[in-house]
């Protein structure tokens, strides 16, 4: 007589080789892997953006990145797992003390958010939505201020600039003489200005990569959830397969 665990390695010796649900979530295993894949991309660029470009006038002390990397780096084994889970109690458990962690950090780093200073503030602030303009603009105003003082300064003023391609704080019209970092590289040796000032550019830059941080959280989240949801509707259906076999023999 064949054993249950026989019975989960070849099913297709009673019905068919896959089930609707086994088929539904080997489709949902290869569509989740594909996501987690383009969301640990996104997270490990994002965050090397930040540390090019932010550096220069403000410090990350906390980031949920910091929290969704990890979370996103179990997502890739925990999917492959789920192909040995579905007769098996110990390693459904398994699966879902790892999904549990990967929650846990999700939830830390939605909650506790991203906290920075800026450069020549000594608070710490907490980012909601993008820098506050008037933080920002006295920053950027201190640095262009040290422009001609210290070779340093001058660097991170230039730095800022080629990055967020802009000029000056508020424009050009910052400047008396335009630095060579406020022009637009151009392939037929034509000289244009960058027309926006840095303030607006970074302001705009740092939203955008807030919105992209809190959408990879919330859909590695709803991910988890739809994944779990899945194999235990195929555990569940597999144990009353196996149920129903046996009580017709």
């Amino acid at each position: 007589m064949e054993n249950k665990e026989d019975f989960f390695q070849r099913p297709y010796k009673y019905v068919s080789k896959y089930s609707i649900s086994e088929a539904t979530l080997i489709f949902i295993n290869s569509l989740s892997l594909i996501v987690a894949s383009v969301l640990f991309s996104l997270i490990v660029w994002s965050l090397s953006w930040k540390w090019n470009a932010y550096i220069y006038f403000m410090h990350i002390k906390m980031d949920t990145l910091f929290f969704a990397l990890p979370a996103a780096f179990l997502s890739l084994p925990m999917i492959y797992l789920t192909k040995f889970v579905q007769n098996n109690v110990k390693r459904i458990l398994m699966l879902v003390a790892i999904q549990i962690v990967a929650a846990i950090l999700l939830f830390t780093g939605y909650f506790l958010g991203t906290a920075y200073q800026l450069k020549y503030f000594n608070e710490t602030l907490r980012l909601t939505g993008t820098i506050p303009t008037e933080s920002l603009n006295v920053t950027l105003y201190r640095i262009l201020e040290e422009n001609n003082s210290t070779s340093e300064s001058y660097d991170t003023i230039d730095h800022i600039q080629v990055k967020f391609k802009c000029c000056g704080v508020q424009n050009k019209d910052d400047y008396i003489i335009t630095p060579m970092s406020c022009y637009i590289s151009n392939k037929n040796d034509i000289r244009e200005i960058f027309p926006w000032g840095c303030l607006r550019m970074i302001k705009e830059n740092v939203a955008w990569h807030q919105n992209i941080t809190l959408s990879i959280t919330q859909i590695f989240l709803l991910m988890y959830f739809f994944h779990m949801a899945m194999v235990l509707t195929v555990f569940i259906s597999n144990h009353f397969k196996w149920k129903d076999i046996e009580n017709k023999r």
